[in-house]
């Protein structure tokens, strides 16, 4: 069972959590043919997954907006061209989008979701050559998220202003380079092909021209309410839209994993993978292709490994074999924190594959390994968090939502 320590205060009831079912979408990002699939559990209590729908055979990236309501599942991997467009109010009901260019000619550097003023809600792709000059993203290829045929196809870069972000999630997945978004400058500006970038429309941080460590930093969320931006050693940078502020909020660990449902942030604590007066004898290794094997000897593994060999993901593959790629050591500490009302819990699970799959104002959802829990969040903190499913379907889920089904 997990451990939750808390403290600060909750807000007011969120629409979402009003729904009878939480869905789950499971999938392997880049792994070309394992399946897609989304499922439903009970929100509230104890229930075996059911299938919904099975969403693609093989993702790119997911990129999700709770705010509007959507999931959108961009697939085949490394080179995505359509997106499975999923309404969290009815979830079996999945349209796709397309979006073709020739990857042979152009390959994806970014992916986008954008809400433009008077186009409505878009997918987005910045692209660039793969053989010639100029390799960096130098345009956008656009579609609309409900099929229409009102928007530009190739809006141009300034709209990248109107990006939403929902943030990166953890179950040892490489942070994927193109849902990252570097920023720069006062105002801020996101930075692509562009040295001076595009205005994302927010003033920068104003304690950051005395920081010299964030020069450069990465926009890791923004919504309706607040934009985080991570790059700060054990902190992070939210900006509250509402009071038009920036605060820097301390924390007891690096975090690069971070995510935003609405005002609530969550984050997953991580630490360095390699350890150099851990390397023996010999003193501090240099790495390079012949110390490979013999630094693998001195990794430190996240907590839990014996647990994550048993679960396969498919025949040649365990969720082991994904935290063995990542250069980082998961502790399983979470934090859940409202940018808005500065509420702020802690979950501590002592397991690396650890992550916090929805907030709402009245309930943490939280994966551990294979287990989903639901936490209450009750008197100003968490309550006795009661586990709602367990499984192979569970393993894989990275993303969630409420919903009482399709209307």
């Amino acid at each position: 069972m997990s451990a939750v320590l808390f403290f600060g205060l909750a807000t007011t009831r969120a629409r979402a959590s009003e729904g009878e079912f939480l869905y789950l979408l499971s999938g392997t990002p880049n792994e070309e043919k394992l399946p897609v699939t989304l499922y439903r559990v009970s929100a509230a209590q104890a229930s075996a997954p059911a299938a919904v729908c099975r969403v693609a055979d093989g993702i790119d990236c997911v990129l999700a907006d709770h705010e509007r309501r959507r999931l959108v599942v961009g697939y085949p991997a490394l080179a995505p061209t359509s997106f499975a467009v999923i309404d969290m109010d009815s979830p079996s009901g999945i349209k796709t989008v397309r979006i073709p260019y020739d990857h042979k000619e152009v390959m994806p550097a970014g992916v986008y979701l954008l809400d433009l003023p008077q186009q409505g809600e878009l997918i987005a792709v910045a692209l660039g050559r793969t053989w010639a000059e100029p390799h960096l993203p130098y345009r956008l290829a656009a579609a609309p998220l409900d099929g229409s045929a009102r928007a530009t196809p190739e809006p141009p870069m300034e709209v990248l202003r109107f990006v939403r972000v929902g943030g990166a999630v953890g179950g040892g997945l490489p942070l994927d380079w193109k849902l990252q978004m570097g920023v720069r400058g006062d105002p801020l500006h996101i930075l692509l092909a562009d040295p001076k970038g595009w205005s994302l429309g927010l003033p920068r941080p104003p304690y950051f021209r005395t920081d010299p460590v964030t020069e450069a930093y990465w926009l890791a969320a923004n919504n309706d309410l607040v934009s985080v931006l991570t790059g700060a050693p054990r902190a992070l940078d939210v900006f509250v839209k509402k009071s038009s502020e920036w605060r820097r909020i301390p924390l007891a660990f690096d975090a690069r994993r971070v995510r935003a449902f609405g005002a609530w942030i969550t984050a997953i604590a991580e630490e360095p993978g390699w350890i150099s007066t851990r390397v023996g004898r010999g003193g501090t290794i240099v790495r390079g292709p012949q110390d490979e094997k013999r630094i693998l000897e001195f990794r430190d593994k996240s907590p839990g490994r014996a647990k994550r060999k048993a679960e396969p993901i498919d025949s040649g593959m365990t969720v082991d074999d994904l935290f063995d790629g990542v250069e980082a050591v998961f502790p399983g500490e979470l934090l859940v924190y409202n940018g808005v009302s500065g509420a702020k819990m802690t979950i501590s699970t002592g397991q690396g594959d650890s992550e916090v799959l929805l907030v709402t104002d009245d309930a943490v959802f939280y994966r551990v390994n294979d287990e989903l829990y639901r936490a209450p969040i009750v008197h100003g903190g968490l309550g006795q968090p009661v586990r709602i499913a367990s499984g192979g379907e569970v393993v894989q889920a990275h993303w969630a939502f409420l919903s009482s089904g399709d209307r």
